[in-house]
């Protein structure tokens, strides 16, 4: 019974789109992030009472140039919070101890996401969460890019550009409106409190990798493409 508990909480946590986090050794391919078609609900998120289009639909944000490219301005793209890992997930798991089915909630501090902004600035734009280097860039995934990133608390805000067709498509019919980033970290295990809200340890020397396009995320629905 033990068994199966932990498989359906690692398949609900696997049924988000979410924050893809990656340590130096992971395969390009290891970040993918796929729907589990058999995976229960996953839990309801803390922001999930939030409207998912409240900033919504201003004519501003959104607008198209000559070559039909989608540029969409001021995107929340990531968050300071506490959100759900697996121990798989985290980078030096077995160094730190940590058990691979066991859920550890991470908090990416407002200092360290503000510390990583220039790291975002340019990275690619996905429609699949998959890790992106020089020697293996994933370019059929890659469908724009991040610009003019900047820490508004407690947000990271940017602009985007969306190339590519397809992207374009899913943020328009709205199949693809939340944001999730890919990233590097170093995980510090030191648990405490915030706002009432404990956690088991925390992000730092966050550096991005790429920003995906997903149906849910893990930060949450106000994390978007406006």
């Amino acid at each position: 019974a033990g068994e199966k508990e932990a498989e359906h909480q690692r398949k609900a946590l696997r049924g988000l789109d979410v924050d893809c986090s990656m340590d130096d050794e992971d395969d390009a391919d290891d970040c993918s992030v796929e729907m589990d078609e058999d995976a229960p609900p996953p839990k309801k998120r803390a922001h999930d009472s939030v409207p998912r289009l409240a900033m919504d639909r201003a004519p501003s944000l959104r607008s198209k140039d000559i070559n039909g490219w989608l540029h969409v301005k001021d995107c929340r793209i990531s968050k300071a919070n506490i959100c759900p890992y697996l121990g798989c997930e985290i980078p030096g798991a077995e160094e730190l101890g940590l058990e691979p089915d066991r859920v550890y909630n991470l908090y990416r501090d407002d200092a360290a996401l503000e510390a990583a902004a220039p790291t975002f600035e340019r990275v690619p734009l996905m429609i699949v969460h998959v890790a992106v280097t020089a020697d293996r860039p994933n370019k059929s995934k890659i469908i724009g890019a991040v610009s003019n990133v900047r820490w508004v608390a407690p947000y990271l805000i940017a602009d985007l550009t969306v190339w590519d067709g397809e992207g374009i498509e899913a943020i328009e019919s709205e199949r693809q409106q939340e944001l999730s980033p890919g990233y590097h970290y170093k995980p510090v295990m030191n648990s405490g409190v915030i706002d009432g809200e404990p956690f088991d340890g925390r992000m730092v020397d966050i550096i991005a990798n790429h920003l995906c396009i997903v149906d849910t995320g893990r930060t949450g629905p106000d994390v978007m493409v406006n």
